[in-house]
């Protein structure tokens, strides 16, 4: 009986102090919490881009040539002979680009030209002979068939030829470069173009608006955008067109409201006195004065 109550009175004693021991843990955090230095806030190394119209449609864009990229291919495939341009060239419409190995359709080339030349040799023999007889007029078409038959010949191992040396579709810039001497250049839709190229005077923008904003899009407005990373240097922009097209969001800002599945309208601008140190390929953002919806 004794220890049961020397039992009770310790636990008593010990319940008395759990108060004490709660304030003092309170306490402790309170103090934790007071005592945290705050951090100041800082400024932004770069301010976000912002529009000066009063009412705006906003929207991502990329810079494209006015030409929009051209991927360069090749009608038959081969091992790359010799390139003739280097990425920032500017070439000229019909300028060769880059040879494939030719060198077996050169001989093929040269050979017909010998066949050509020995069919006419032997045309004007018959056309300078004298007579009226049938066996002469019959050699005489059969010698000029020939000739034409070689001729012909000759023209369509020369349009073989042409197809080994690729040559720029239009005036542009090079823009990229995937294919060295001695690659093997293969036809068809590769994933790397053998070579990029764009016509870069004057630049454009690809700009992606909402479809539920599209209605809004207004070609007399005018507009700006900035570089990413230059938002205190608009640019002046001049509409050109708008894709009649309704496409699914190719490039997700990483919003994390936005949905995957928006789709939106593509709408191209014309870049007035561009920068010299822009690029192809950059984001811009692009503010557009819109009207009343």
């Amino acid at each position: 009986m004794k220890n049961l109550s020397q039992r009770l009175s310790s636990r008593s004693s010990v319940i008395r102090y759990v108060p004490v021991i709660a304030g003092l843990f309170l306490a402790y955090a309170l103090y934790a919490v007071l005592t945290v230095p705050t951090k100041p806030m800082r400024e932004p190394v770069q301010k976000p881009p912002t529009s000066t119209f009063a009412q705006t449609l906003a929207g991502q864009g990329i810079i494209e040539p006015s030409s929009e990229n051209i991927a360069i291919g090749v009608p038959v495939g081969g091992v790359v002979l010799q390139v003739h341009v280097n990425v920032g060239d500017t070439v000229k419409k019909g300028q060769p680009l880059l040879t494939l190995d030719n060198r077996p359709l050169v001989a093929s080339v040269e050979a017909a030209k010998i066949a050509l030349a020995d069919a006419e040799f032997r045309r004007q023999i018959y056309e300078n002979l004298k007579g009226t007889s049938a066996q002469r007029k019959e050699e005489l078409f059969i010698r000029r068939f020939a000739a034409q038959r070689e001729a012909a010949r000759l023209a369509e191992l020369e349009a073989q030829l042409a197809q080994y040396t690729l040559t720029a579709p239009i005036d542009g810039k090079v823009l990229r470069s995937n294919i060295r001497v001695g690659e093997f250049a293969s036809t068809g839709v590769l994933r790397d173009p053998l070579m990029v190229l764009g016509n870069v005077d004057p630049l454009h923008v690809r700009v992606q608006i909402d479809e539920t904003q599209a209605s809004r899009i207004n070609p007399d407005a005018p507009a700006s955008g900035s570089v990413r990373g230059t938002p205190n240097k608009p640019i002046s922009l001049s509409f050109v067109r708008k894709e009649p097209l309704i496409i699914p969001k190719r490039s997700l800002s990483g919003d994390p409201g936005e949905r995957a599945d928006t789709r939106v309208l593509e709408v191209i601008y014309r870049l007035n006195n561009s920068p010299a140190n822009i690029s192809v390929g950059q984001q811009m953002d692009v503010f557009i004065s819109a009207s009343a919806p």
